[in-house]
């Protein structure tokens, strides 16, 4: 039996032990060995152990230790929370918690005031942007840590469409800033690597390319779908280049955004005439003939009530990939229409009880909580 094994057996009888004499025993329980006591706090769910942290110091500062952080990341589930944040004012960012099925309140209240927009996220971090400089920021919103990237080297480069991956086993990550979100001739891609703490200039995009903000991260490239006429484009992370990709789009599609589900590359777009949409469907890109097969429509009653909710106005929809669901969002509406992929179900995601009914201004992430994210 492995040393944590027995430690765990321990623990267990001396559980049932005070179960049965109704009693506490403070000797036995303050004599377990600490990293006994950090694999039980690393089962936790992050709202508990945060509340845990006001037990002791030590328990305070868990968050900094590198041999509790590496407990955690062994132990930790993979669950992303959804992150609604209201543009113009960022400073508390409600976020949904599937696996509890239950509201957080996410402060950013740590960050320098400039940094006001939130333009991609990966593997527990967050890119911000500031609005009058552009420049860029990135943060463990739970570890409350940041920093400021060195400045870019082409200045006007910093209004480009900004997309965010992180290496698993490094820990690095790497910033993708490509084009302009209003010059179609500005083609100039650069690349952060945390690695190196600097950028580099990169391949350039094709030209007369429209991005689209929405990417997804699969096999090693990060797919963007351009405005119409639609077309689908990727980035090699590795080598830095881009490259149209040979598939042709949906018929009749109004609008479009990308996510990943399962490893599996997904569009979900509107579906209609003359620029408007009827329907909304998902596809799934099948990679041994590279076409979309479509496979899953939303109801009409639904269909209705979300474009009634988005005003017809496509640029304000985000879509979401989120563990086996995929989330449907306005910016003009603080619900959430959810499709199951695994249950094949629609439904509404809970009311954010921090959000009032009618506001609006709102933009869409997927979040994965990270304590071992480093900045």
């Amino acid at each position: 039996m492995s040393p944590f094994a027995q430690q765990m057996v321990q623990l267990q009888r001396m559980a049932v032990w005070n179960h049965r004499s109704k009693n506490m025993d403070a000797s036995l329980w303050s004599n377990l060995p600490e990293d006994l006591v950090d694999r039980v706090l690393a089962c936790l769910s992050l709202p508990t152990f945060y509340r845990f942290r006001t037990v002791c110091k030590r328990w305070n500062s868990l968050i900094t230790s590198p041999s509790f952080l590496q407990c955690w990341s062994e132990m930790a589930t993979e669950c992303p929370w959804l992150l609604m944040i209201k543009r113009r004012d960022n400073r508390l960012c409600p976020a949904y918690d599937s696996l509890l099925s239950k509201w957080h309140a996410v402060s950013l209240n740590f960050l320098p005031l400039q940094a006001t927009e939130v333009v991609a996220t990966c593997e527990g971090l967050l890119c911000l942007r500031a609005e009058v400089s552009g420049s860029l920021f990135v943060c463990n919103p739970l570890t409350k840590r940041w920093r400021e990237l060195p400045t870019m080297l082409m200045k006007n480069q910093a209004r480009g469409i900004v997309g965010m991956t992180v290496n698993k086993a490094t820990k690095c990550y790497k910033i993708i800033v490509a084009g302009s979100n209003s010059d179609l001739y500005d083609r100039k891609t650069e690349v952060y690597d945390s690695a190196t703490d600097s950028w580099k200039r990169s391949g350039d995009l094709p030209a007369r390319t429209d991005l689209r903000p929405e990417y997804a991260v699969c096999l090693g490239s990060m797919y963007f779908t351009t405005s119409e006429p639609f077309s689908l484009l990727a980035f090699n992370i590795a080598e830095d280049v881009w490259r149209k990709v040979e598939v042709p789009m949906p018929c009749s599609l109004t609008c479009s955004r990308l996510l990943v589900n399962n490893g599996i590359l997904v569009l979900v777009g509107g579906v209609g005439k003359n620029g408007i949409s009827r329907s909304f469907c998902i596809w799934k890109l099948e990679k041994e003939t590279m076409e979309w097969q479509e496979c899953e429509r939303m109801p009409d009653y639904l269909c209705r009530k979300f474009l009634a909710m988005c005003y017809h106005n496509y640029e304000h929809i985000s879509c979401i990939g989120h563990m086996d669901l995929i989330c449907l969002a306005s910016f003009s509406w603080p619900e959430t229409l959810v499709y199951d992929a695994s249950l094949k179900s629609w439904h509404w995601l809970p009311r954010c009880p921090l959000t009032p009914l009618q506001s609006g201004g709102f933009s869409w992430l997927s979040f994965q909580p990270r304590l071992d994210a480093a900045v």
